[in-house]
């Protein structure tokens, strides 16, 4: 399967700061940007290995022909930056036939810009929108004794640096498990990331950026969204629409079978026999009650003991252009299938399959990977230059709709197939 990049662009589009907190108008500057001046665009929720709780959304560079100084700081008069260069927001859109889908949002780093004088070229490095959170801290006292995590994680997120970016509602602050914080002053002048990262860990929740800049909160659980359907190329119905899968394995790597919080440890021993003592290891010294602890531990140990399976799955970005961070996904990547030289295949209907006459055919392929098993999205790459995104999925579950019958899992004998 190729990538056809005709009618596919990228759009940028710049807004400059007018105060110290406030922006003035969308400025769309796709033009100036040199041909392959995008760089990758990443986002992602607890997919690095031998992690949980961490939540990334990647940098960017970009780079822009810079004729006549329109994009120099704010001290030369001819620039379109009249408070300051940084902070300025980035937006990238992707554009096909349909229509724009926003793909990147970010900030202007002006201590990353490099200029190429002879070239007339600058080179912004545009930071992920959260950058505003890893450059917050937590004031001293706004997470008290006593506090719910879900409170705590509402303090934090609300303060004017960070709403001067990111839009907040304590409606979309759910965590999937709230706990007492016994030790609020451990949280004092600690970076907002550093708190966000322990509180979102301890309470088995993640924080997403969504295309609208809010900032959501939400358990690991798979979004509502409707499942994004993907077919390999021997899909029996020739809907492939995937380039490749690639880093295909267990999920071992992402398996505890203890977790351990402070002294407190909840570990599962029938697990422990099948996959190895493989234990995760929490400071979290906020928390000083055994009993929330071992609440907290045996919780995360529930979502991570068993191994899921995770690989990475590349297509075209028309056809992952409205994928999220854990939405749902169905891979069906059978194995080709050739008939024995003379022989029927199975056929539509009441057959017996094995038998003289239809055969159970050759199968050619390493791994098959069934459409019944679920999957989430833990990781979007996105490569602008290519037009290809590669997803990175785990492992969730299984589809509850399992009627259809698949070549690798009909058994031998009478069967019905495609009722």
């Amino acid at each position: 399967m190729t990538t056809d990049t005709t009618s596919k662009q990228y759009k940028v589009y710049l807004t400059p700061k007018t105060g110290e907190f406030t922006y003035g108008n969308e400025i769309q500057i796709s033009a100036e940007i040199i041909f392959n001046g995008i760089k990758t665009m990443k986002k992602s929720i607890d997919s690095g290995d031998y992690e949980v709780g961490v939540f990334t959304y990647g940098d960017i560079t970009l780079k822009v022909l810079n004729y006549n100084g329109k994009y120099n700081d704010e001290s030369d008069n001819r620039s379109i930056f009249n408070y300051t260069r940084d902070l300025a927001k980035i937006r990238v859109d992707y554009s096909d036939n349909n229509g724009d889908t926003t793909r990147f949002k970010g900030l202007i780093n002006d201590e990353a810009t490099k200029q190429d004088i002879d070239k007339e070229t600058i080179t912004f490095r545009v930071l992920s929108l959260d950058s505003v959170i890893r450059t917050t801290k937590v004031s001293a006292g706004i997470i008290t004794n006593a506090s719910l995590a879900s409170s705590a994680i509402k303090n934090i997120l609300n303060q004017t640096k960070i709403l001067s970016v990111l839009n907040y509602s304590e409606s979309n602050i759910n965590v999937d498990q709230d706990f007492t914080i016994d030790d609020g002053t451990k949280f004092d002048n600690l970076n907002v990331r550093k708190a966000l990262t322990d509180l979102l860990t301890s309470s088995n929740s993640v924080l997403i950026i969504d295309s609208s800049e809010n900032m959501i909160v939400q358990s690991r659980d798979k979004n509502i969204n409707s499942t994004l359907n993907l077919y390999g190329p021997y899909d029996l119905k020739n809907r492939e629409n995937i380039l490749g899968v690639k880093k295909y394995n267990r999920g071992i790597h992402r398996t505890f079978t203890s977790v351990k919080v402070g002294e407190i440890e909840a570990t599962d021993n029938g697990y422990s026999l099948d996959y190895g003592f493989r234990q995760k290891k929490l400071t979290l010294d906020f928390i000083t009650s055994e009993a929330t602890q071992l609440t907290l531990a045996t919780k995360i140990l529930n979502e991570f003991k068993i191994p899921r399976i995770e690989l990475e799955v590349t297509a075209p970005t028309n056809v992952l252009k409205n994928a999220m961070l854990l939405d749902p996904v169905s891979l069906n990547y059978p194995l080709r299938v050739k008939r024995i030289d003379g022989k029927f295949l199975p056929v539509i209907g009441i057959t017996e399959i094995g038998d003289n006459e239809m055969p159970l055919p050759y199968t050619y392929g390493n791994v098959s990977i069934s459409p019944a098993i679920a999957f989430k999205i833990i990781e979007i790459s996105e490569n602008s230059s290519k037009f290809e995104t590669t997803l990175k999925l785990r492992q969730y579950g299984w589809f509850t709709d399992e009627s259809s019958s698949l070549v690798g899992f009909a058994i031998v004998g009478r069967s019905l197939i495609g009722s």
